[in-house]
C-alpha cells in the first residue's frame, strides 16, 4: 500500500510517496491466531504438507503420505523461529487475509505462505 505525504520545500508543496511498513505478528498474536490451528501449505518441490502449532512451543508437521513428526518453535521479538526435521527456520510473520506469509527474518524473502483452517 502506498500512501503520499506532503512536504515542504523551497518551491512549495512537494507529494512524496510513502511505502509503508509490513507488519509481523507478535508472539501474543501468533498464540491467538494461529496456535491450534492447521496451516497448510506445499514444499518447494510441489509437496503439499500441514503444521500445527501448539501452545507451549510445540506441534506437529506432516507431508502428504508420510507420518507426522513433532515441531518446536519459540518467538523473540518480531521473530518466529521453528525446526522440522532438524531443520530450524526464522521468519516474520505477516497475516494477508486469511493468509500467513513467513517471511525469512534475515534476508526479507518470502519462505512460504499458508492456509489456515
Amino acid at each position: 500500500m502506498r500512501r503520499l505525504v506532503l512536504a515542504t520545500s523551497i518551491l512549495g508543496v512537494v507529494a512524496v510517496p510513502q511505502v509503508l511498513a509490513a507488519t509481523y505478528l507478535t508472539a501474543s498474536e501468533f498464540e491467538s491466531k494461529v496456535v491450534g490451528k492447521t496451516l497448510s501449505s506445499a514444499t518447494k518441490k510441489g509437496q503439499p504438507f500441514t503444521a500445527k502449532f501448539a501452545s507451549g512451543g510445540g506441534g506437529m508437521f506432516k507431508l502428504k503420505n508420510m507420518d507426522p513428526v513433532n515441531i518446536s518453535w519459540s518467538f523473540s521479538g518480531y521473530t518466529m523461529c521453528w525446526k522440522v526435521y532438524g531443520n530450524k527456520e526464522c521468519n516474520k510473520i505477516e497475516q494477508k487475509g486469511s493468509k500467513l506469509n513467513f517471511i525469512d527474518a534475515k534476508t526479507g524473502k518470502l519462505n512460504n505462505s499458508y492456509a489456515v483452517k
